[in-house]
């Protein structure tokens, strides 16, 4: 037999995603054929606030709190004061990383003082 059975795993990929594991590569050196996601930095225990929660997800939010007159106050780029909608956010937000920054954290620690 030249490698591991396709079905077999198959099943153990299955079985890994389920429970929230992942596979190590065959030329690992563990014992144990299963790692927790824990150990990457990315499973619940996570440091980072923004984790599983998207860009679109956090401008719907700030204009549900804010509204767009008080957004565009608070951070003062166009897409939030002239004609204002999320889609053109986005767009404009995902090519400017000074003004995700900024949004994202309005999001996370809310409005700075001035």
């Amino acid at each position: 037999m030249s490698g591991p059975d396709p079905v077999e795993w198959v099943r153990a990929s299955t079985f890994a995603h389920r429970e929230g594991l992942r596979l190590r590569p065959s030329n690992a050196r563990a014992t144990t054929s299963f790692m927790s996601d824990h150990d990457d930095g990315t499973g619940p225990g996570s440091k980072d606030p923004l984790h599983g929660i998207t860009l679109e997800m956090i401008v719907t939010a700030l204009v549900e709190r804010y509204g767009w007159d008080e957004l565009g106050q608070l951070i003062d780029i166009r897409c939030f004061q002239l004609d204002p909608s999320v889609s053109s956010s986005l767009k404009f937000l995902r090519r400017t990383p000074w003004a995700r920054k900024k949004v994202e954290d309005l999001y996370v620690y809310g409005p700075s003082e001035r």
